[in-house]
């Protein structure tokens, strides 16, 4: 398909570079949890632009969500260097 868009040399070795890009297991990862976490703060915004917002409520609400991105990053840095060593394991 590469080779159907792209006529010209520099063309084609760019959209192969970011095809590699995007099937790399960091950029899954990174991207699972961007959305995961984009989930979680969209609803977060609007509560905390709304005109009756309780202080209380906002600030439990916005513990969660650090809690969560802590989490979500937790797991994305695990997976990354359980996946590191799986390819360094398989190199030897």
């Amino acid at each position: 398909m590469i080779q159907k868009v792209a006529s010209n040399r520099d063309t084609q070795k760019d959209a192969r570079a970011l095809l590699n890009g995007l099937t790399l297991f960091q950029f899954a990862i990174c991207l699972v949890t961007t959305s995961h976490v984009m989930a979680y703060i969209k609803p977060l915004s609007v509560l905390l632009q709304g005109r009756t917002v309780d202080i209380i409520k906002a600030h439990s609400h916005v513990d969660l969500v650090m809690r969560l991105c802590l989490v979500y990053i937790f797991v994305f840095y695990y997976h990354y260097s359980v996946n590191k060593s799986c390819i360094y394991i398989k190199s030897k």
